[in-house]
């Protein structure tokens, strides 16, 4: 495991252990020897030593200057489900947010993303799912927010680790969203 092209890090060793003839090893991204990382470039460089096959393969560990509060809150608008996710930013810069939303039993309801510019400090992102989401599926809430993806957008693209808040609303009924297909509303504007 090389940094930045020049400063080894570890040595790993891969393994064959289920007998595939497919050779594999894994660790912890942002941590390798109980040691946290640095954000940056990475390669793992591999060598055979029956063969003289060389390979490598890179990844970019990233701070993407944002962290989730863990603060949520839901709210109505305009006939959609508002859910705000709190961030505490620490540079102005462009983020890129997705969201998954489920029925309370569980199942996917659908998602929705964000792209937009912050600036240093807390804040709340507003994660806006449309009523007509929420009529295919025909159940009251609550509903829950499960997955919640975040990036800076940048080249290469900083992308925070996914979480998984289980933030669940308040209890909504089905008839207080909007039943408008999404082409009628662009057509309205």
């Amino acid at each position: 495991l090389i940094f930045d092209e020049s400063k080894s890090i570890q040595q790993l060793e891969f393994q064959d252990k289920d007998g595939d003839s497919i050779y594999e090893t894994s660790f912890i991204a942002d941590q390798v020897n109980e040691k946290d990382l640095l954000a940056g470039i990475y390669k793992v460089l591999i060598m055979s030593d029956t063969s003289e096959l060389i390979d490598s393969v890179a990844f970019v560990l990233a701070d993407p200057e944002a962290t989730f509060t863990g603060n949520y809150r839901d709210s109505l608008s305009k006939g959609n489900l508002i859910i705000e996710a709190e961030i505490d930013v620490s540079s102005d810069d462009r983020f890129y947010f997705q969201a998954s939303l489920y029925t309370e039993l569980g199942e996917p309801i659908g998602t929705t993303q964000l792209t937009d510019n912050f600036v240093k400090g807390k804040q709340w992102v507003p994660l806006e799912f449309y009523g007509l989401m929420l009529h295919d599926v025909a159940v009251d809430g609550p509903y829950v927010l499960k997955n919640l993806a975040m990036a800076r957008v940048t080249m290469p693209m900083q992308r925070a680790p996914m979480i998984h808040p289980k933030y669940f609303t308040h209890a909504y009924e089905l008839s207080q969203f909007a039943s408008t297909k999404f082409n009628d509303i662009a057509q309205l504007n």
